[in-house]
């Protein structure tokens, strides 16, 4: 009886491991589930979303429906990771600095033609929560090329930095900060 468990336990482990190399991908960090987290505490607290929008020495303040917030969101990180096979084009590292008490995963595409380029989530050890997640996202809309650094900082604030680029127009930046 032993022996044929012994047996059935090393033959399972040989094929999760021919598996795995045959195309199984491993489990990356699940980014879509932290920003959809995030979505549902914002949505579940009786708080407003500011947006603030600088753009040429101008800011103008809003309040933000949830909704539009939500939309928001989903555009510049979540819809394109909501997929489980999204994280397989991306080449994951992961740092861990005991001095600053912080875990850091970092996604770089292995694509040049993903619009997510590179995503950075850093974990307190201590708690195991994230603490922030950062992405650069490019975009290419109407001749316009629109390089996007976006901070997420949990419980807190979205900070997205644009530089819009364009072969017949000087460029431009701007910044948006959703704030709850």
């Amino acid at each position: 009886m032993t022996k044929s468990l012994l047996i059935l336990l090393l033959l399972s482990t040989l094929q999760f491991s021919c598996q795995e190399k045959n195309g199984i991908k491993k489990q990356y960090y699940p980014v879509f589930a932290f920003i959809q987290e995030e979505l549902r505490s914002i949505d579940s607290l009786p708080i407003a979303v500011i947006g603030i929008h600088e753009e040429e020495n101008k800011t103008d303040t809003t309040v933000i429906s949830k909704e539009a917030f939500r939309k928001i969101a989903d555009g510049l990180i979540g819809n394109d990771l909501k997929s489980i096979e999204a994280m397989n084009e991306y080449t994951e590292t992961v740092l861990e600095d005991l001095e600053l008490k912080d875990i850091t995963i970092s996604y770089t595409a292995d694509n040049n033609s993903i619009a997510l380029s590179k995503i950075e989530i850093h974990v307190d050890p201590r708690t195991e929560l994230v603490k922030s997640l950062y992405a650069e996202r490019t975009d290419e809309i109407n001749a316009i090329q629109i390089v996007r650094k976006i901070l997420w900082t949990r419980g807190k604030q979205l900070l997205v930095s644009s530089s819009h680029y364009s072969k017949s127009l000087p460029a431009k930046n701007t910044t948006d900060r959703f704030n709850w």
